[in-house]
């Protein structure tokens, strides 16, 4: 359930963010962009949202619903993932949480309680430890 609401709290997040990332383009196309300015503009966006987490997940292995919430992204050894580890997570969640969060339902199976997106990626979300 920690993994559900901290997903809920970062949709919000990356939703702001998404609505101030998606302004000058609109703007500058005189409103809602068609045919191949729309797609530029959802792949800008899904550049800025993933940038986003990616950045989270290498400085501090955290996005803010998981700070929020006390998880962290690890690698197999237990440290935050390095760059190449935090785009391939993000790029293996995109279609695993899209399709009606599919990937998360594996999550259910595996004996480490790991989405399909962290199997991909050889990541793992726990519990982050008490700050002392």
């Amino acid at each position: 359930m920690r993994r559900l609401f901290a997903l809920a709290y970062d949709l919000c997040v990356l939703t702001g963010l998404a609505f101030v990332a998606a302004t000058p383009p609109v703007v500058l196309a005189g409103g809602p962009p068609q045919g191949l300015g729309l797609v530029g503009l959802q792949i800008w966006l899904l550049l800025v949202c993933g940038g986003y987490v990616t950045f989270a997940w290498q400085r501090s292995g955290m996005t803010l619903g998981m700070q929020a919430w006390a998880l962290e992204v690890t690698d197999r050894c237990g440290n935050k993932p390095g760059p190449g580890r935090a785009v391939l997570r993000f790029l293996y969640a995109v279609p695993c949480v899209g399709l009606f969060g599919l990937g998360l339902w594996w999550s259910l199976v595996d004996r480490d309680g790991r989405g399909l997106h962290d199997l991909l990626s050889g990541t793992g979300v726990r519990r982050r430890a008490p700050d002392r």
